[in-house]
């Protein structure tokens, strides 16, 4: 993949858009995260979109 954004964005464009992410390139992303710029982009994204990212990504600071 080539990363054209920051994770954070790149991370949720893959869930809003429906592209398809492997498991390595999800965990990869998921690492470079920082939690508190992503909640922030969270909060505009459509609830589907969140629940969807949430539900895939163990996100540190952001699961429960």
């Amino acid at each position: 993949w080539l990363n054209v954004s920051n994770p954070e964005k790149t991370l949720l464009d893959f869930f809003y858009f429906k592209e398809p992410l492997d498991g390595e390139t999800r965990n990869r992303l998921v690492k470079k995260v920082d939690a508190k710029k992503l909640k922030s982009y969270l909060k505009l994204a459509p609830k589907a979109t969140v629940k969807k990212l949430l539900r895939a990504c163990r996100i540190p600071g952001l699961n429960k």
